[in-house]
């Protein structure tokens, strides 16, 4: 057989919930043996089934999976989810995906407040501290020879869609490590991808934008399911390119050409005009005709409601027997 193989591979991952892109990788991981730590915010017994699912859909031989609650915004759970990995017996970091994001839609740059310091903190400054913490493990745990390969979620939304918070900031503050992997000295710790995720559909993060998403192809821009994304991330955690990326930086561009498409907002903000329109027309369009098929045909416009038939059963109590029929 071939494919991607993760067997005595350990991958962190962060921000891989439902229809996330985190969690296609995740799918990946666990069919391909490696052992995964995915963190969640909302930990409770429904995300524990939800990833139990995941498991015993994907997971292969050789395979773990362990969530951890983890509140991205803290550093204490930072330190402490590393320090629990380290804490398990032969367990090493070797892949760390660095996901997590939250939504700031309508908060342009003079409304910041602490919603978007949070998000700030939880994309930038914490990914920084995560990376950090791994490094100081490696160190004192003298582990030279395996490098966490880093895979940074980076974002051709420099500013272009706007009321977006410090979302913008937060994917460019990540773009230094290129540089810093270079003059700073924990490159043998760690590895830099960078991974510049283009329009991809149905994430938590594009979920407003999805009905335009078919316009935006016409104007040259590849857009991407969570699969598709998921797959070509996948590519980037292979041996060969883990290889590649001890000695250097890997920058891949999977935008999909939406950094070139000429006033994205304005394109976006017509697209949808144009979709709330037509809908509006058809919406109109199908009440004249129901109000049209009332009159000349005498019926009601909207069908009626079909009642199924239920049973009725009917289950007495057991007689009982008397206390000296028992003996």
């Amino acid at each position: 057989t071939t494919g991607v193989c993760f067997e005595n591979k350990t991958v962190l991952l962060t921000g891989c919930g439902k229809d996330s892109i985190g969690l296609e990788v995740l799918q990946a991981v666990l069919a391909g043996g490696g052992k995964a730590v995915v963190t969640t915010s909302s930990y409770s017994r429904q995300v524990c089934q939800f990833y139990c699912g995941v498991y015993q859909r994907h997971g292969a031989k050789g395979s773990g999976l362990t969530v951890c609650p983890f509140n991205g915004g803290s550093v204490q759970d930072v330190e402490a989810l590393v320090e629990y990995i380290y804490s398990q017996p032969g367990w090493d970091i070797d892949v760390i995906l660095p996901f997590a994001a939250t939504p700031e839609r309508g908060i342009e740059a003079m409304e910041l407040g602490s919603q978007s310091e949070l998000a700030h903190r939880l994309m930038l400054t914490n990914v920084l501290r995560l990376l950090g913490a791994v490094k100081a493990k490696k160190e004192s745990l003298s582990i030279t020879t395996r490098p966490a390969q880093t895979i940074l979620p980076l974002s051709p939304n420099h500013g272009i869609f706007g009321g977006d918070g410090l979302y913008a900031e937060s994917k460019i503050g990540l773009e230094p490590l290129f540089y810093k992997w270079e003059s700073e000295n924990w490159s043998q710790y760690l590895t830099i991808v960078g991974a510049v995720i283009g329009w991809t559909r149905g994430t938590g993060l594009m979920s407003s934008n999805n009905l335009v998403a078919e316009g935006i192809e016409v104007l040259g821009c590849r857009t991407f399911s969570t699969a598709e994304m998921g797959f070509m991330l996948v590519g980037l955690m292979t041996q060969a390119m883990a290889t590649l990326s001890q000695g250097q930086p890997i920058w891949a561009d999977l935008t999909g050409r939406m950094d070139r498409v000429a006033n994205l907002k304005d394109q976006t903000t017509r697209l949808r005009t144009q979709v709330q329109e037509e809908a509006s027309i058809r919406s109109a369009v199908l009440k004249e005709l129901a109000r049209e098929e009332e009159v000349l045909e005498g019926r009601p416009a909207t069908a009626p409601k079909v009642v199924e038939r239920r049973a009725n059963l009917k289950l007495q109590f057991p007689e009982l027997r008397l206390y000296e029929a028992l003996k």
